[in-house]
């Protein structure tokens, strides 16, 4: 094998790389085309600067390939060129990353938001909140027209701290320890509205003569924590650790961690949310969020981001600023991933859905008209409705024994409540319209429409009211327990069910 050795070029002093065959030969340089005699000798300076007398790294050495007994000219090969390649293609990733994350930000609304609502998953940030369509995959939705931003106003230099230990999702809910069959709680006042949280662990109730919201934890027993309102007429909602609660008037939102009552932190309304009255919120009882808000003047419905307050808009078929007004009652999934809404403009019933926060779609293809109640099961996979049992896809479960009767979901997946009366009311517009009669036959039956076990014997659920079922009685199954709020909404009643007892008065 021949050896290599390096030859400087006596004009431009460029070092060419070759075997020890090539020495003697005539060779031209490739940098400036001068032809010499290759030699291990050092030429006759010329006051050039070689390479590596320069600042940085020396450049590789050219090869020089020619046959060794060939007496033409040598062109020694050029040095190889550095590849910028990787350089691009690291340049275009990184491109591509920041259109991709630029298309996916909100276009529309804005104002400062100045409270952070720590999530249990994500990370607080403080942007500036936007009304944002959002994207879809359905086609049928058309996001809303996009509009330039406004200028971000200054963060707020002293935002609320974060809760530095937040708590762990809820294990199952085994229920209290009971003394006795039925047990009962006194609340300090009576009930006007009740939200769910912690996945059916925490139910959260308004107490307006007392001006307090009621913790009440279900697998204790015993109301948790009372919390003062500033307001007497307010709207709230829980998640899975939070309590959120808005004041109408001083345009406020309040967030607690459900399993304390230790306060969160506290934001101004997003500028969307500051141009109309709100008629309703509801949020999944088991999810992050987002919280869902109707506007009735401006016919909107949107979505807040609890972490960084950024707003979006809920895209109905039917229901819209330039169409019907609602819907007049919503109701979400404990995951988040759906919100059902019904009745209004449009008498019917539609479902968006939602993933990560974002809405994927929308369908209205349901049988419903001006119904009592439309509700999502706790998996989300089922709809009920005064028209039967409705799945995502496919035909619904009708049953005669379902007439007149209203569906509850039980507070875990697989069974539901039928509280059947002489009469179902139509849907009512406003809270203070709403009636229901007496119940004349409770049972429990399986999601798939078979009867489970009865309910008779238990006054609390068998009384007209003026509350909704589903914000009156819940049951679970895995514990084998039914609470219920009693009709004057001031005590709740814990029953510990000896279902197989109840299984043979079927």
């Amino acid at each position: 094998m021949p050896t290599m050795h390096t030859s400087l070029c006596p004009y431009c002093r460029n070092e060419l790389k070759m075997p020890d065959t090539i020495l003697g030969k005539r060779i031209r340089c490739v940098a400036c085309q001068k032809t010499f005699t290759a030699s291990t000798e050092p030429p006759t300076p010329s006051g050039m600067v070689r390479d590596q007398d320069r600042d940085g790294p020396a450049a590789p050495l050219p090869v020089v390939t020619a046959a060794p007994d060939d007496d033409r000219d040598v062109i020694a090969a050029p040095p190889p060129k550095r590849s910028h390649a990787m350089l691009f293609i690291v340049l275009g990733v990184g491109a591509a990353a920041v259109v991709l994350l630029l298309g996916c930000v909100g276009v529309v609304g804005g104002g400062a938001a100045l409270f952070l609502i720590p999530t249990r998953n994500e990370p607080s940030a403080s942007v500036t909140p936007k009304l944002d369509g959002g994207p879809s995959q359905n086609n049928d939705i058309k996001p809303p027209p996009v509009q330039k931003k406004d200028p971000q106003p200054p963060q707020d230099p002293n935002p609320p701290p974060r809760d530095p230990n937040p708590p762990k999702d809820p294990k199952p809910n085994p229920g209290p320890m009971l003394n006795e069959p039925t047990q009962e709680v006194a609340l300090s006042g009576a009930a006007e509205e009740v939200a769910v949280g912690g996945g059916g662990r925490y139910l959260v109730l308004h107490l307006p003569t007392v001006n307090k919201l009621a913790v009440f934890d279900t697998n204790e027993g015993k109301v948790i924590k009372e919390l003062p309102v500033k307001e007497n007429e307010i709207h709230f909602a829980a998640n899975q650790t939070q309590l959120v609660v808005l004041y109408p008037q001083a345009k406020i939102i309040d967030a607690f961690t459900l399993a304390t009552g230790d306060k969160q932190g506290s934001a101004p309304y997003p500028p969307v949310m500051k141009e109309d009255d709100i008629r309703q919120v509801c949020m999944g009882s088991a999810s992050n969020g987002p919280l869902f808000v109707y506007h009735p003047k401006k016919k909107l419905t949107l979505a807040v981001n609890l972490t960084n307050m950024a707003v979006a808009q809920v895209q109905w078929k039917h229901w819209a600023p330039n169409n019907a007004y609602g819907p007049m009652h919503m109701r979400a999934s404990p995951d988040g991933g759906l919100l059902v809404g019904w009745t209004g403009g449009w008498a019917g019933m539609e479902v968006a859905s939602f993933q990560n926060g974002r809405q994927t779609g929308s369908n209205d293809k349901y049988e419903f008209s001006n119904g009592l109640y439309a509700l999502p099961s706790p998996n989300g996979r089922l709809i009920y409705t005064p028209w039967g049992i409705n799945p995502l896809i496919g035909m619904p479960l009708k049953n005669a024994a379902f007439d007149n009767a209203y569906l509850v979901p039980a507070q875990e997946a697989g069974y539901f409540l039928s509280l059947k009366m002489q009469n179902l009311p139509s849907a009512a517009f406003e809270k203070k319209d709403l009636r229901l009669g007496e119940v004349t036959d409770a049972t429990v039956y399986t999601e798939d429409g078979k009867p489970y076990f009865s309910l008779r014997g238990c006054p609390e659920i068998m009384a007209g009211n003026d509350l909704h079922w589903e914000k009156r009685v819940f049951y679970y199954p895995a514990s084998a327990r039914l609470i219920a709020l009693t009709a004057a909404k001031d005590r709740l009643v814990i029953r510990r069910l000896d279902v197989p007892a109840r299984q043979k008065m079927l």
